[in-house]
């Protein structure tokens, strides 16, 4: 027999455990009328209790989530910390190149091209200005792209011949007798690099550096091919080195032929750091590889991709006047003083350029080859 509870045992009504607001008469979950078995003394719907003993209804445990380890963060593409236009006494900038000079207390030599023509050269303060009375045409005729490094004592420049015909293979090797006033004498030129089945063509993008006392050119990035400059028998190149590497995380559109830009410089672990580059429809991208410290000197770490790009270079380049859109950075010289990278070389053509950069950040960047 079903009954209805009346309200003279109101008192004695049965308590709902599932409704937040314990309605007796009305459930609240769906608002229907609670008719009670008296002898079960339950709704027949099971939302109501006659009995504060009345099993509650259990609750459903939240899911467990399964433990895993969080994915180490991707480092961040390094960036450039601080950017200074040089203010040269000619005309125009150009590719340019810095080697400092603790001689001079903390100033800088640079050596630069204005045009295809010439290389000027003039001694910098710690703030990249150029120091007045020290600027000088070094009158060297139909050269570019200067590089100057420290062999010992002495101060080398090499750079490439740019003359006719175009094919003439030519790298020239000048000495930096002086600093004041700055004086370049010719040494050598490095007219055939010795490789079997070479091909004369305008040679451009050596890097040079010096270890354990020998002049070496980085003549190539991929293979990694290096010369060794002997001068007993006259100015003369021979390869000494040559290990392949490949990089399959760079991708194609990011240029596939890469290319010298600034002398390595050596590591505190031994190891040598170094910039290529590479030429897309934009313009030039740059990216750091590093390799081993002794012979045969195989990379082994590259940038994750560039960390110079056609955007990051200014004004308008005069060499590309029927391509406006080709823009680029080309570095010559960098130099390392704790996490301080100091990254020297041409804006778009038509500025010398230095950029700041941290070491940290670049070694972080490079994935292993």
């Amino acid at each position: 027999m079903t009954t209805m509870i009346s309200k003279a045992t109101e008192a004695n009504r049965a308590r709902c455990y599932n409704c937040p607001d314990r309605h007796e008469r009305y459930c609240s979950i769906d608002a229907a009328p609670a008719t009670w078995h008296a002898a079960a003394g339950n709704c027949p719907k099971g939302r109501y209790a006659t009995s504060p003993s009345a099993p509650k209804v259990a609750t459903p445990e939240p899911p467990k989530l399964e433990r895993t380890t969080p994915e180490p963060p991707k480092p961040a593409t390094p960036v450039i910390h601080r950017r200074v236009k040089i203010d040269v006494p000619t005309a125009t900038g150009g590719n340019c190149s810095l080697l400092p000079l603790p001689e001079h207390g903390g100033e800088f030599l640079m050596l630069w091209r204005p045009d295809f023509t010439q290389v000027h050269a003039c001694r910098l303060d710690f703030g990249y200005r150029v120091i007045p009375g020290t600027h000088v045409d070094l009158d060297m005729v139909q050269k570019e792209d200067p590089r100057v490094i420290r062999r010992g004592s002495e101060i080398i420049a090499t750079m490439s011949f740019h003359g006719l015909p175009a094919t003439l293979p030519r790298m020239e090797l000048w000495s930096i007798t002086s600093t004041s006033p700055i004086v370049a004498a010719p040494v050598y030129c490095l007219d055939d690099p010795g490789i079997p089945s070479y091909r004369p063509r305008c040679e451009k993008n050596w890097m040079p550096w010096v270890h354990g006392g020998n002049l070496y050119f980085t003549y190539s990035i991929q293979p990694h091919r290096i010369l060794r400059a002997e001068f007993r028998n006259g100015g003369r190149v021979e390869v000494a080195y040559a290990t392949d590497w490949q990089a399959p995380h760079w991708r194609r559109e990011w240029g596939q032929e890469f290319r010298g830009s600034t002398p390595p410089v050596q590591l505190p672990d031994g190891t040598w750091l170094s910039t290529f580059h590479t030429v897309t429809r934009d313009g030039y991208r740059h990216a750091f590889f590093r390799y081993s410290g002794e012979p045969p000197f195989k990379v082994f770490a590259v940038s994750r991709r560039h960390v110079l790009s056609p955007a990051d270079a200014t004004g308008r380049n005069w060499r590309q006047r029927n391509d406006p859109r080709r823009r680029c950075i080309f570095l010559m010289s960098m130099q390392i003083e704790g996490d301080l990278v100091r990254l020297a070389g041409g804006d778009n053509d038509c500025a010398s350029v230095v950029l700041e950069m941290s070491l940290c950040q670049i070694l972080e960047d490079m994935v292993n080859v």
